[in-house]
């Protein structure tokens, strides 16, 4: 088989290539496009508020510094830009002497990818990366590729809230399953994976090929695999068990991007174990 995956059939042999990776948080942060939001994606912006009374007492003196680097930030993420807009404007609200902020919409590998490229160079320009895949977060945090700042928050995240010195748990998202209403009808709707398997089984010849979900060489879309794998696990459970239902008709993607495209015009019907910030 094919040393990658995309766009191809997943099976147990590609499932377990991937399956050596450390399990970290789906999303992670560390100092180191757009198009519109959906209706209702954008919340408030977040408020100015006095500094906790638990933040050091020179605090003052790190914010002070900052005026001396410039007015403008670069934000590498996986996020499209108006999942940052309520974020930024709260920001730029408490340092006002920050003008500007750039952020990207790379997927999660190429967040790594373009700042590894620029350091090689010593023209690194990302202040903070924003991503989900732990693979590369753990590279990172081996090769000491890491500022190991430690935020005044801390004790008040929770206790995956830390993934590793100097990497936050930036959000914790919903995995969904998405589906084309066009080409399903309503009694054939998936809201498990049960019943996507169940569905399959019933006419494998229409839903070959037409069903998606990460592909292992994709590190989120490996985290996820691997979360799932090790909760059944740990349940007593098969982990293989519903994989050898699915996979024989899955054909995998390494971004959610695709995978909706895809389904939004039919060339998929379903899909499994999807990101959230992106098909909402």
């Amino acid at each position: 088989m094919a040393d990658s995956v995309f766009g191809r059939r997943l099976s147990r042999r590609t499932m377990l290539r991937g399956g050596v990776a450390t399990a970290l948080s789906l999303g992670g942060l560390a100092a180191v496009g757009a198009c519109s939001p959906p209706k209702g994606a954008v919340g408030e912006p977040a408020r100015k508020e006095p500094r906790p009374d638990y933040y050091p007492s020179d605090y003052g003196k790190l914010v002070e510094a900052s005026k001396k680097e410039g007015g403008s930030l670069t934000i590498y993420s996986n996020m499209d830009s108006y999942n940052w807009e309520p974020i930024l404007a709260g920001f730029m609200a408490h340092y006002p002497w920050i003008e500007e902020i750039n952020t990207t919409n790379f997927d999660s590998s190429e967040v790594f990818q373009r700042h590894m490229a620029e350091a090689s160079k010593a023209r690194a320009r990302a202040s903070l990366l924003v991503s989900g895949d732990p693979i590369s977060w753990r590279q990172m945090s081996e090769e000491d590729e890491l500022e190991l700042y430690e935020s005044p928050e801390e004790s008040k995240l929770p206790e995956f809230g830390k993934a590793l010195p100097g990497v936050y748990v930036f959000s914790s998202d919903v995995i969904l399953i998405a589906y084309n209403k066009l080409e399903l009808s309503a009694d054939e709707y998936p809201d498990s994976l049960e019943s996507i398997a169940r569905m399959t089984e019933q006419d494998e010849h229409r839903f070959k090929n037409k069903v998606t979900t990460y592909s292992t060489d994709s590190g989120f879309g490996l985290a996820i695999h691997l979360s799932y794998y090790r909760g059944l696990e740990r349940a007593g459970k098969d982990p293989w068990a519903m994989y050898d239902r699915l996979l024989p008709i899955t054909r995998a993607e390494e971004s959610s991007g695709p995978m909706v495209d895809k389904i939004a015009t039919g060339e998929y019907l379903a899909g499994y174990f999807m990101s959230s910030t992106i098909v909402i």
